[in-house]
């Protein structure tokens, strides 16, 4: 693994002036065909490359005038024309995929790394992460806000009828849903840990994806140090005993931040009335 060319996302940040021309390598994927989007509605120039282009991303990257190419069929001496290679995760680490990215000469990072260093940085966000819950969830709150005339930003991890799947807004808040799976195969930690979130919306945790964590505890952990960068608010479910033990840590951070929990056993929040 060559990494003399991969730039993590603060370095992203002291160098996004100088980037204009950006690739997307496996446009495809729901994340990155989003991030893609948004790349391209902050002004810079996108282009993407897939092996397949299946409905319903295919669709949506078409109707965004991205020029997407066929993997296989394209010259890898063109991404010498672009300042900047954003690799999906789905590329493994030894792979012709990531020897080709790597020899190019150009310099190359995560799409969490991308969103937080061009979009995240310069707004306020509210990350909606957990186990369950939370493609809805950061729809929903999105739909809240847009209700009281907002205009919020959103970043949702799916295809949506009737709407983009990423939006800058203009609002003061933008959320996105911030995954726990690893950001690349040169990145092997949670997305959100690139998200520069400012509020976090906690749903659940639990022992989940078990490809790439040994168990609950290698979980936990990536939420502790996800609670270490966040400056303002956590608001929690108090219904998983993951989450309970990560407040009860009481690490001195912890002391300055704004924490609200809701649940079952909570005045605060939703619950079940009525079961049939």
């Amino acid at each position: 693994m060559d990494l003399k060319n991969y730039l993590d996302k603060d370095q992203l940040i002291a160098k996004r002036d100088q980037i204009k021309r950006i690739f997307f390598y496996r446009v495809c994927g729901t994340g990155m065909g989003a991030a893609a989007c948004l790349l391209k509605e902050k002004g810079l120039l996108v282009e993407g490359g897939d092996t397949q282009y299946y409905p319903p991303m295919s669709d949506y990257l078409k109707s965004t005038g991205i020029v997407c190419h066929k993997l296989g069929e394209y010259d890898a001496e063109q991404l010498k024309n672009f300042d900047l290679i954003v690799v999906g995760n789905v590329v493994p680490r030894m792979s012709d995929d990531a020897r080709t990215i790597e020899n190019s000469g150009v310099a190359f990072c995560s799409f969490p790394a991308a969103l937080g260093a061009f979009v995240l940085k310069d707004t306020n966000v509210v990350g909606i992460a957990g186990t369950h819950g939370k493609t809805t969830t950061t729809y929903f709150a999105t739909q809240v806000f847009e209700s009281m005339n907002q205009e919020p930003g959103y970043f949702i991890g799916g295809v949506m009828e009737g709407r983009p799947s990423a939006k800058l807004g203009v609002g003061k808040y933008f959320f996105i849903e911030s995954d726990e799976y690893d950001s690349g195969y040169f990145e092997k930690f949670s997305k959100f840990q690139s998200y520069e979130i400012d509020h976090l919306l906690l749903t659940s945790v639990e022992f989940d994806h078990a490809d790439i964590f040994k168990d609950l505890d290698a979980i936990k952990s990536e939420f502790r140090n996800l609670f270490k960068k966040i400056p303002e608010s956590i608001i929690y479910s108090s219904d998983y005993p993951a989450i309970q033990d990560l407040k009860n840590e009481n690490l001195e951070h912890y002391k300055k931040l704004s924490w609200t929990s809701y649940g079952s056993n909570n005045e605060i929040g939703p619950k079940i009335l009525e079961t049939s």
